[in-house]
């Protein structure tokens, strides 16, 4: 039977996860710059600037996204008393399915862990603390999961560079994402995403350098013209950033905010912006890249029941301790791969 103490503990390290567990998330998702960014983390939904980051499903063994693949071909002129077309068109939408992956671990306190914290603020400022390395350590693993440039266990969330490939665009016609087969086309529902290659040549400096070309294009081509469709994060290592950051003049990197006040967005805001977009770096991304993305159509997928989730304390029956399991369960979802890019193959 527990004793008085065990329950006390137990009963302080509930109150701390339920009490504390969000404030944690949010913070650590601050601390990792592009988690951070790409996952804003608020309490009951992710946003940035009034675009959602990312979207809650429950329930179900898969996300099915429908996916625009061809255009409603009933539309036409029509005058007097022509026949309006309504032919049924079974082939307008494909679904994408991704299937939810986890992050799990664990959270111990050992009889001797709360004998040598005994006191009320003593037990919760371990609990929190224990709190506070098993979310960072969390973020850690998603971060190198999003990140990642091949995905190394069928165990793992998908990564951004498996979505977004560097092969060229005419020649993305295999391979799938959401279970959708890549394909180069021009129709409504193009599925690949765009490419930019610097050959091997240097990045350069200047307005009209090689690399600002290629990155000029690039937004363009994964742009929807000047509706505002447009890619919303640039994202790539600290070496590709510090390239681009290099190959901008001193009045290029000055900037008018909301304020009229002039700061370099590069030093004051650390960060950069490429046509009034945000781009920041994470040591994880694949070297010479710069990925376009637009948070409209990539997104993470979580599961509300799940999501950072410590459960109740539990006593092993053959240890003197108390665990608590943790738990998230999402997904990195596309539905508008085309709205994606990458820059490659450049150098210094």
């Amino acid at each position: 039977m527990a004793t008085l103490t065990e329950n006390l503990a137990s009963s302080l390290v509930v109150t701390t996860m339920n009490n504390y567990s969000t404030k944690l998330r949010d913070t650590y998702f601050k601390k990792f710059s592009f988690l951070g960014r790409f996952c804003k983390a608020m309490r009951d939904e992710y946003k940035y600037t009034g675009k959602k980051f990312g979207k809650f499903f429950d329930g179900g063994r898969s996300y099915l996204l429908p996916i625009t693949a061809n255009e409603n071909t009933t539309m036409a002129g029509y005058s007097n008393i022509d026949k309006i077309d309504t032919t049924h068109n079974d082939s307008e939408f494909e679904n994408a399915q991704y299937f939810p992956r986890y992050v799990a671990g664990s959270v111990t306190l050992s009889d001797e862990d709360m004998d040598q914290n005994s006191g009320k603020a003593k037990l919760m400022k371990l609990a929190q603390k224990k709190m506070n390395n098993a979310h960072k350590s969390a973020c850690k693993v998603l971060t190198q999961h999003l990140t990642a440039d091949a995905l190394a266990s069928s165990k793992n969330f998908a990564g951004i560079p498996q979505y977004i490939v560097t092969t060229a665009e005419a020649s993305q016609t295999s391979g799938t994402v959401g279970g959708i087969t890549r394909n180069y086309n021009s129709g409504v529902g193009p599925w690949f995403n765009r490419v930019q290659t610097g050959g091997g040549s240097s990045f350069g400096t200047g307005n009209n350098s090689a690399g600002i070309t290629k990155l000029r294009t690039l937004f363009n081509d994964c742009s929807g013209g000047s509706n505002g469709d447009n890619p919303d994060l640039l994202v790539s290592n600290s070496d590709s950033h510090e390239l681009y950051e290099t190959s901008l003049t001193t009045q290029e990197r000055y900037v008018k905010d909301a304020n009229k006040a002039i700061h370099d967005p590069g030093i004051s805001a650390n960060a950069l912006l490429f046509k009034g977009v945000e781009y920041i770096w994470d040591s994880a991304f694949p070297a010479l890249r710069i990925y376009m993305i637009n948070t409209e159509y990539l997104y993470i997928i979580w599961d509300p029941k799940k999501h950072f989730l410590f459960h109740p304390p539990q006593r092993p029956t053959d240890q003197l301790a108390s665990v608590s399991l943790f738990v998230t369960k999402g997904q990195l979802v596309c539905e508008g791969l085309n709205r994606q890019g990458v820059f490659h193959s450049f150098t210094a």
